[in-house]
């Protein structure tokens, strides 16, 4: 089934990453150097250096649960080359270069040729909402990740069971 041959899993694997640097580079050129909050993240990015300090979670009211893993996630980055803004953001691109491997990874296991499969991620990574939220602390990134891999892992396993 899928993946064809070993040329064709090695070509997606290249298409895939190729696509991934590119929404990395996007992100990058979308200068996210800035020593202050964007886009509401200043409690997320004040929650991570809490968090990097005392390595406990203190919530404060309006923020969802998913801070508490980012907050977990971004700490070592916090403790490892400081209290900044822009270690925060950078910390999470390795969700926005998952998300792109997700969404491409997806279509091509739902039946998309490589071509079609990149410009479906290629629509995503251009989409005017992706880009600036991946240059934020935000948790809707982390949060597209997570859900493309539960609907990854869903795909996979019903494959499974109807091949069985």
């Amino acid at each position: 089934m899928f993946p064809q041959s070993e040329g064709q899993c090695r070509n997606d694997r290249i298409v895939a990453v190729c696509c991934g640097l590119l929404a990395v580079g996007l992100v990058l050129l979308v200068h996210p150097f800035v020593e202050m909050g964007v886009h509401d993240d200043t409690s997320l990015v004040d929650l991570a250096f809490r968090t990097s300090e005392t390595w406990r979670l203190t919530f404060d009211n309006y923020l969802q649960p998913i801070a508490g893993a980012q907050s977990y996630w971004s700490a070592p980055f916090v403790r490892l080359f400081g209290r900044s803004f822009t270690v925060v953001r950078l910390s999470l691109l390795p969700f926005c270069f998952g998300v792109v491997l997700l969404q491409y990874f997806l279509g091509r296991r739902l039946g998309l040729k490589p071509l079609a499969a990149a410009l479906g991620t290629l629509c995503l990574v251009l989409c005017p909402l992706f880009l600036p939220l991946a240059s934020t602390a935000m948790s809707d990134v982390p949060t597209l990740f997570l859900s493309q891999l539960s609907v990854v892992l869903a795909l996979e396993a019903a494959l499974a069971v109807r091949e069985s």
